[in-house]
């Protein structure tokens, strides 16, 4: 129960009771307390519903001060010592740059992630009070998050757009897991498994798709063993995660669970929620039974915490007391949010402990709690290790009321100085925090006999030898030796030399730069290998290494351990590596509205031999493919087309786009016979995934024109399976159902894209499609608010004039004119 709750506003009897037998209170007039010792005891109790146990003591002090014989200030102070943990500061770092996390592993690891212009994390050893590994360091980044598995062995840092798995202990990259959706808590979601060798966290599709994916990785490697289907846009949001070594369980924001075995083979499990309810944070216990949540209850009411249980077993490990062991606080996301007790401005108040907040100097940014200290990380890079101090003994004692000696209560006043680190001015009336020194120094002053004179029923003994047992240390410029020298690497005068040499013309330059470069990074050496290669006439053992999309070096920066390589800037070595692989692929590229000059003047640098040797046969490959499906747009490019996909299939190019521009060929050169068994072919003989929404579009308009209606729906009717939140070919599904005479079907495949969203520049289209499919299916009055819809787009479709200019079937137009006559 909190202190404040305990002594209420009119405070409370303290053990040490007066003896039963005792004489009477003094008559009123000489028994009544000063109004001064009264005031600091009305001060006492508003700083005690404060919760500032610290500040009460010393005020309690000032009022003993002034009425030594005060009965309620001495049972008020008693039961502060009593019932109040103190802490006493340990261990002090100075490093200079902002804390932004703090991780500890017992019995002397201490993890410190640092802000600032070099973003690092540290590992401490406080043992030896050295800095034994260093993070890479990146500039003017934010760690958002550090999570470990239970045995230390690996770490996942999220810092900036990029997401490391590391080693632990030596702080190197181990893989790169991409970006975490940061509407989620990391340490919520990013899990490993209790023996650490699994790991598991969401992930987003791809850059352009955000639909979140759940991936199970190898800790040791960063290998994906299994990964999840990508959740739909409208599914609950996952809140947080638990794993072990058989599955993954997630549980979502409508209280729905997902278990995922390991085992690929296994199906993934989904089981919905017993009643509705709308959760808003979650955290699971660590045996995975049991979830903590954060249930909304309507706009109007506070939300209520409660536990979701599997099994009814509860492992003790989501006690607020638990759970803030088992994550630190930071500034970035994290389960304190919701947690009572927390940080405020300077000051630690750990939940459900009795103790004195654990204040600094300046605002905390990390808070690491374990069993018998309290880590504080600050905005102004100062760390410190707080030893929270056991309570008093206490026995039953009864005792006679009677005043204080003066001397006695300067030990008292000693005691509370040394225990709470505040001294009262009377003068200036405010608390004066004390350096640890002062405090230790109040320690040693204070006696034991007089303090159980004062509190016979308190036993400081014990507290005593905490304090005393307390070597406080501060750490020395020696302790930062590692990171000032990681620090200094990244001013190299070797890199700079490095930058200089790639500006050069000449290869043996570069070369010899590149034959004494050590410890060089992967993409330099690339860089460098690829401007020699250029600079030789090598053109294709130039551009053949580069991916197709080049590397972004800041990015790249962020994954990878440049040590020593990290200042100068190699961004125009980059450019200039890029820009002559686009240049080089420019000139064998069909630009978009291409003229048969053009085109011709492609396929003729395409059947040079001296194009392979420039680009190399991947390049080459993917050129020739590109270039056909350019081509088959046009019907007097058939031949060209062909050729072009043959020659791309035969070095190695997917055999689905290839047989994709083939059938584009043929459909665009009306030859409807040719074009649908390939249509056929890619849509049933090739797998699922390469398929695209237009090849079922296709394949049901060529059936169509070779007069098989029913064919043509039973391929829509697929593709809108396999394609249902595409919008595009719901519109072209319609449009072919209408032209097959199937305006029921073509009805709901439109209000279908509706529903999805049609693609802006074809809405008009789309919405006379649904005029006329609600027309011809009777639903008349659907079809005329479709009208006035379309009316509404462009008044121009109000005038006959406007229908009779679509190139579309007759008895389409048809249906649109009796809207207008």
């Amino acid at each position: 129960m909190r202190l404040a709750v305990l002594l209420g506003i009119a405070g409370v009897g303290s053990a040490c009771k007066p003896a039963a037998n005792s004489a009477p209170h003094p008559p009123v007039s000489t028994a009544i307390v000063s109004q001064l010792a009264a005031a600091r005891i009305d001060a006492a109790k508003t700083e005690l519903q404060q919760q500032r146990p610290g500040e009460a003591l010393a005020l309690l002090v000032s009022a003993l001060r002034a009425d030594p014989a005060s009965e309620e200030a001495r049972s008020l102070a008693e039961t502060i010592l009593r019932e109040t943990a103190w802490n006493f500061p340990a261990l002090t770092i100075d490093h200079g740059q902002p804390i932004e996390h703090l991780a500890f592993a017992a019995p002397s690891t201490l993890w410190v992630s640092l802000g600032g212009e070099n973003n690092t994390t540290v590992r401490w050893n406080l043992d030896s009070l050295k800095i034994e590994s260093v993070l890479f360091p990146t500039a003017n980044c934010v760690t958002r998050s550090l999570t470990f598995d239970a045995g230390r062995r690996w770490v996942v840092v999220e810092r900036g757009p990029v997401t490391l798995l590391c080693d632990a202990q030596t702080l190197k990259p181990i893989r790169d897991l991409g970006a975490l959706p940061d509407f989620l808590t990391p340490s919520a979601v990013v899990v490993f498994s209790a023996d650490g060798l699994l790991l598991a966290h969401p992930g987003f599709v791809s850059e352009g798709d955000h639909s979140i994916v759940w991936h199970l990785r190898d800790a040791a490697s960063g290998e994906i063993i299994r990964s999840s289907e990508p959740l739909l846009r409208d599914a609950p949001q996952p809140l947080a995660a638990w794993l072990d070594r058989a599955q993954l369980r997630v549980i979502h924001s409508d209280g729905s669970l997902m278990e995922m075995p390991l085992s690929p083979i296994e199906e993934i499990r989904r089981t919905p929620p017993q009643e509705p309810v709308k959760l808003l944070q979650a955290q699971f216990a660590s045996d995975g039974n049991s979830t903590l949540v954060l249930q909304s209850r309507g706009p109007h009411e506070p939300a209520v915490k409660s536990v979701i249980s599997l099994t009814g077993n509860d492992d003790g490990s989501l006690t607020a007391d638990s759970l803030a062991q088992r994550f630190p606080w930071s500034r970035q996301p994290n389960i304190w949010t919701w947690l009572p007790g927390g940080v405020d401005g300077n000051a630690v108040k750990i939940p459900t402990r009795p103790h004195a907040p654990v204040e600094v100097g300046s605002p905390l940014t990390a808070v690491a709690i374990q069993e018998q200290s309290v880590i504080t990380g600050e905005a102004n890079g100062s760390l410190s290790v707080h030893r929270l101090i056991p309570l008093p003994r206490t026995k039953s004692v009864e005792r006679e009321p009677a005043a204080i000696p003066t001397a006695f209560l300067t030990d008292l006043e000693k005691l509370a100085e040394g225990l709470s680190g505040k001294r009262y001015d009377e003068q200036a009336r405010t608390f004066v925090p004390l350096p640890t020194e002062v405090r230790a120094g109040a320690f040693n002053e204070f006696k034991l006999d007089a303090i159980l004179s004062i509190f016979p029923c308190l036993d400081f003994a014990e507290v005593s030898a905490a304090i005393d047992s307390i070597r406080y240390q501060a750490a020395g410029e020696e302790a930062f030796q590692t990171l000032r020298e990681r620090l200094a690497r990244t001013d190299s005068a070797a890199a700079s030399a490095f930058a200089l040499a790639l500006k050069s013309d000449r290869p043996e330059s570069i070369a010899a730069s590149l034959s004494s470069a050590e410890n060089l990074p992967p993409l330099l050496r690339q860089i460098a290998l690829s401007r020699i290669a250029w600079l030789e006439g090598r053109k294709a053992d130039a551009l053949s290494g580069w991916p197709e999309i080049f590397p972004v070096l800041a990015e790249v920066r962020l994954r990878e351990d440049w040590d020593g390589w990290e200042q100068a800037d190699f961004q125009p070595a980059l450019e200039n590596i890029r820009r002559c692989v686009s240049d080089e692929l420019a000139a064998i590229e069909v630009p978009e509205s291409s003229t048969p000059e053009q085109r011709k003047a492609i396929a003729e640098r395409l059947a040079d031999p001296a194009t392979v040797a420039a680009v190399g046969k991947r390049r080459f490959a993917e050129a020739l493919l590109k270039a056909a499906l350019a081509f088959s747009a046009h019907k007097e490019e058939t031949e060209a087309t062909f050729q072009l996909a043959n020659r791309a299939r035969d070095l190695g190019a997917a055999p689905e786009p290839c047989l994709r521009a083939e059938a584009l060929a043929l459909t665009a050169l009306g030859d409807y016979q040719k074009a649908h068994p390939r249509w056929i072919e890619l849509i049933t003989e090739h797998p699922v995934e390469t398929t695209l929404p237009g090849d079922y579009a296709e394949a049901a308009y060529t059936a169509f024109e070779n007069s098989d209606p029913g064919q043509a729906m039973e391929i829509l009717t697929t593709g809108m399976h396999r394609f249902p939140q595409d919008g595009n070919f719901a519109l072209r599904a319609g449009w072919v159902a209408l032209l097959t005479g199937n305006s029921e079907r073509a009805y709901q495949f439109l209000q279908a894209g509706r529903r999805i969203g049609f693609p802006q520049e074809k809405l008009e289209n789309a919405i006379a499609l649904l005029t006329i499919s609600a027309a011809q299916t009777g639903a008349a009055d659907d079809a005329s608010v479709y009208f006035q819809e379309l009316i509404r787009l462009d008044p121009a479709w109000a005038e006959a004039t406007t229908i009779d200019t679509l190139n579309w079937p007759e008895e389409l137009k048809a249906t649109l004119w009796q809207f207008v006559r």
